[in-house]
């Protein structure tokens, strides 16, 4: 019996030889985002688009509940909602009013007092004062910290689900927005660096390690899947090879997530257009990429043509202001959705190449990855600051190649290059594995045919004994009736022969 538990633990370890979670992933509808402009203006219509959150969805508690959490890559803040607000004056309007989401109607909030599973650890108190924030502004009035059990996929597919109980997180009231949670996915070196999502997951031993990335089939896909305590090359290593893992460092301040890229470049029919190396922020809150001044004027110039001529336009907006956002005045560039329009777009905006040496890479963004199209205008997703700004790399960029980020290592891992197949590719890692476990049920099955026969030896010792036994009475009554037989016949000859005489 112990060794087929140890068996069992054994053939456990060689399925889930990585410990990880994955959690589905989908897009804040439009409709969700409270834009500042009249209904389908082009400002209006730019707003959503860059406005583009993530968001998760959490099971806990006990019945399930499932609580939507807008993901934040840059935020530490691990903090689910709770349904009943306290009753309180002068609760500031910095938390009741809704400035960009309206989600009243499609998340829910946690309800703990349906939950036979969950407890808080001490009273709710003021989240400035119980994180001593200084610098920031908290998302939330009221905290409260707390366990409860929770589940999270543990496969690729989604089809497995393993529980958790007592897992820690900060249950609030008066949220920002009434948002229903926020899921941070950085780490930070203040008092809740052990309260983040990271830490929770690797000090319960969900996760081996700090890494995580989305995986979403393209980047134009509103749904896909967050990958946490895991790299790409342990997942799919059909395509993957860890020895192709290349990893840049980022600064780990204000701006996180920055890739140093050495050139970026436009190659037109006739020349290349080379701009000045650049730092550029990876972003999966947005669905635009904003650039720097000196593309800003090679666009003006490329693109003046059709200004002129009243077939482009361009504007200003407000960038979202997020739950930890600022404002800052963009400009973005619009044209009629004509087919003399769309083609000359075509000839003019040519892919924009982005050199890594860090990653030994050359990244590349079309014209077909920076359009949106509507019945009137054709809407392009390059953004520029009115004023100074960096370099961000949203959705067109983040999503369409896979990243793997560490807050603990402050860096950026991508895989240059696919494996390549050279004919019948064998997949040494799951044949090592096939072959550990045949080799052990091979040794079991071994073992259990000796201890079997030891077993069904002694067994027929003690039968052998047994017959012997047997054999000696059955002998000595075949003798006494062979001995009683002779007897018998040799006293019937003489009674024949006393017959004849």
């Amino acid at each position: 019996m112990h060794k087929e538990f140890l068996l069992l633990i054994f053939l456990e370890k060689l399925i889930y030889i990585y410990n990880y979670i994955v959690l589905p992933v989908d897009t804040i509808k439009q409709e969700n985002i409270k834009s500042l402009y009249s209904p389908n203006t082009p400002k209006d219509i730019i707003y959503r688009e860059h406005c583009s959150p993530l968001f998760t969805e959490l099971e806990l508690g006990t019945p399930a509940q499932k609580i939507p959490l807008i993901i934040k890559m840059k935020e530490i803040d691990y903090i689910i909602t709770s349904v009943h607000q306290e009753k309180k004056e002068n609760i500031p309007g910095y938390y009741i009013n809704k400035t960009l989401y309206d989600l009243s109607d499609e998340f829910n909030h946690f309800n703990e007092n349906k939950s036979s599973t969950y407890h808080y650890i001490q009273k709710c108190q003021k989240r400035e004062h119980y994180y001593r924030y200084e610098d920031e502004w908290p998302v939330a009035e009221t905290t409260c910290p707390s366990y409860e059990t929770f589940s999270f996929y543990k496969d690729i597919d989604m089809k497995n689900k393993i529980k958790k109980e007592q897992l820690y997180f900060d249950l609030v009231r008066y949220m920002k927005d009434n948002v229903t949670g926020v899921l941070g996915l950085n780490l930070f070196n203040d008092r809740r660096t052990s309260s983040s999502f990271l830490s929770v997951l690797k000090r319960n031993n969900l996760t081996d390690n700090y890494y995580w990335f989305f995986d979403f089939d393209s980047p134009k896909n509103e749904k896909g899947k967050l990958i946490v305590g895991a790299l790409l090359d342990e997942i799919y290593e059909d395509k993957y090879d860890k020895n192709d893992l290349h990893n840049a460092n980022f600064y780990y301040g204000y701006y996180y997530y920055s890739l140093d890229f050495q050139k970026i470049v436009v190659k037109n029919e006739s020349e290349s257009i080379n701009f000045e190396d650049e730092s550029c922020e990876l972003s999966f809150d947005i669905n635009t990429l904003i650039l720097n001044t000196e593309y800003r004027r090679y666009f003006q110039n490329i693109i003046n043509d059709l200004i002129v001529g009243q077939k482009c336009f361009n504007d200003t907006f407000d960038q979202c202001e997020d739950l930890y956002g600022y404002k800052s005045e963009l400009i973005f560039y619009y044209c009629k959705n004509e087919k003399d329009v769309k083609e000359e777009l075509k000839k003019i905006i040519f892919p924009i190449h982005f050199y890594s040496n860090e990653l030994n890479y050359i990244f590349e963004i079309t014209i077909d990855e920076i359009i949106k199209e509507s019945d009137e205008y054709i809407y392009i997703k390059l953004l520029f600051n009115k004023y100074g700004g960096r370099c961000i790399l949203g959705k067109p960029f983040s999503l369409k190649y896979k990243f793997m980020l560490n807050p603990d290592k402050e860096g950026v891992g991508f895989y240059p290059k696919f494996k390549t197949k050279k004919g019948l590719e064998i997949n040494w890692s799951i044949v090592i594995k096939v072959l550990l476990i045949v080799g052990l049920c091979i040794i079991f099955a071994i073992l259990g045919i000796i201890i079997g026969k030891k077993l069904y030896g002694i067994s027929r010792k003690k039968r052998a004994n047994e017959m012997n036994d047997d054999d000696y009475e059955y002998f000595s009554e075949n003798k006494k009736d062979k001995d009683n037989e002779n007897e018998n016949e040799n006293s019937g000859n003489n009674l024949i022969k006393s017959e004849i005489n």
